[in-house]
């Protein structure tokens, strides 16, 4: 009778064929052996499915599941449902991991006897590779959750290995109504239970923001929106205030601002400013405005009252501007080196 997996490395893949194989031969050189990778084609219509197929074929350990396409959302569900592993990570087909992440990560898990351990991840950009820290302030799992609801935090499943029994204890499940922040969602919800946290100060994870200029994360959709709304008013209805969400409810005033200068006939500005009205006096008498956050400084005009006309302007000059120095940077240093 084969044993069970130690780990399950859940991977949901939408239309990926150019980023897909690097991020799977990350999982077969890793030095744990004893994993599955669930492969969750999401209805891909490009050559994503018969590379999913072919990995399955080369090693076992590779399980593929093709469905219709719901979402992010419901492919991680799909892949939670179909795990056996007793813990859970994800992991995106744009990214890698280091070859020995499962197995440090699951070292510590047993170690500490821990139901989540969080590592740092490496963010790779065009001006480089940058180490994101996200050592918490404390390991009590009510503190993690507001460090993640202060952005202290990074929300993201693949940087943390799970006991996958946590999802089924509390009935835990990623929302169909999500597009984005459904992993900081599932974390929040693992946090509400009392776990027990650990800590692994490695950026085994590699997170690539330069290959993948299509993801959901760079797109404009009202439906990003709607998810941050259904984010803020679960968790504000289950804690009142007990937790401050100043972040949460300015990020989603961000996003519908970001939405706005993109395609300003889509939302009109005063849904921005009634938008949580309650965290605009803070916005304002926050800091300064700040030269390297143009999005936060167009933000401040909103509520002050500016005209449409002189914020897209502002807007535009001061990403130019900081587009310009960012080349004229990475120019002078890679010169250097």
């Amino acid at each position: 009778m084969n044993k069970l997996p130690l780990i399950s490395v859940i991977v949901p893949i939408y239309n990926m064929e150019h980023l897909l194989k690097r991020a799977l031969e990350s999982v077969l050189a890793q030095t744990l052996t004893e994993w599955e990778c669930i492969l969750i084609d999401d209805g891909s219509t490009d050559n994503s499915p018969k590379i999913c197929d072919e990995y399955a074929k080369k090693d076992s350990r590779f399980r593929v599941f093709h469905k219709k396409n719901g979402g992010v959302s419901s492919a991680r569900q799909c892949g939670i449902d179909n795990a056996t592993g007793i813990y859970s990570i994800h992991m995106d087909p744009d990214d890698w991991i280091d070859s020995n992440m499962l197995q440090s990560l699951y070292q510590a898990a047993e170690t500490k006897n821990a139901d989540m351990v969080i590592c740092d991840f490496m963010i790779e950009s065009k001006f480089g590779s940058f180490r994101n820290v996200q050592k918490p302030n404390s390991l009590n799992h009510f503190e993690i959750l507001k460090q993640l609801l202060s952005w202290n935090i990074h929300g993201s499943c693949c940087n943390k290995l799970v006991r996958h029994s946590c999802y089924a204890k509390n009935n835990i499940s990623f929302p169909n109504k999500m597009i984005m922040w459904e992993d900081l969602f599932v974390c929040c919800r693992i946090l509400q239970d009392d776990i027990k946290v650990a800590y692994l100060p490695m950026p085994f994870y590699h997170y690539d923001r330069v290959s993948n200029g299509t993801s959901v994360v760079s797109s404009i959709s009202r439906k990003k929106e709607e998810s941050k709304k259904y984010f803020i008013n679960f968790f504000e209805s289950n804690f009142g205030n007990a937790i401050d969400f100043y972040y949460v409810k300015r990020d989603l005033k961000l996003g519908l601002l970001w939405h706005f200068l993109k395609k300003p006939e889509d939302i009109e500005k005063d849904e921005i400013v009634n938008t949580y009205p309650e965290i605009n006096q803070r916005l304002l008498e926050g800091s300064c405005f700040s030269f390297k956050r143009p999005l936060h400084n167009a933000l401040k005009l909103v509520i002050s009252g500016k005209n449409e006309k002189i914020i897209v302007m502002y807007f535009k000059i001061h990403q130019t501007v900081l587009n310009l120095l960012a080349f004229i940077k990475h120019k002078i240093f890679r010169t250097v080196v």
